[in-house]
């Protein structure tokens, strides 16, 4: 086993350590939000994505979700993010992206128990996320969509 600087088991606390600085800078900014923060513009939109235009996909979203009180909690909410929450959030998750890619790149299985951290830690991004909004809807609405999701999974599996 290697050690020192350059070690993987270095690399990969030093990678978890940055990702827990973002999960935290996500935190802030999100809580500042809820306190009012302003929105964010075209242009700072841009400055944080690059070329990819989220409002892109914006009217098919709409067409497919529109009606849904998820859906509609979710623009609620979006709306109020600042460009440090979006910032935060394109971060969390292109971090959590890069590390999967690079496990992937190096052909480390997908049921290698760091693949499956990082995919437990996907679902918990994913649940932080919409708990809270299905549960909105109907409390303990969330864990039975989890429930049907699973049963679905394995009627399609079975």
């Amino acid at each position: 086993m290697v050690y020192g600087a350059e070690s993987p088991q270095r690399r990969a606390l030093a990678d978890k350590h940055a990702q827990l600085g973002r999960m935290l800078k996500t935190i802030d900014a999100t809580i500042t939000s809820e306190k009012g923060g302003c929105t964010i513009d075209e242009k700072e939109m841009f400055e944080v994505f690059g070329e990819y235009d989220p409002a892109r996909y914006e009217a098919e979203a709409e067409r497919r979700w529109g009606a849904s009180n998820a859906y509609q909690e979710s623009a609620r909410r979006s709306k109020r993010y600042t460009k440090d929450d979006w910032a935060a959030i394109k971060a969390e998750n292109d971090a959590l992206n890069g590390t999967l890619a690079a496990l992937m790149a190096a052909d480390v299985p997908a049921s290698d128990a760091r693949a499956m951290d990082l995919a437990e830690e996907h679902r918990l991004q994913i649940d932080r996320r919409f708990s809270d909004t299905y549960d909105r809807v109907r409390p303990g609405l969330a864990i039975y969509l989890h429930d049907a999701i699973i049963a679905n999974a394995a009627r399609h599996a079975g």
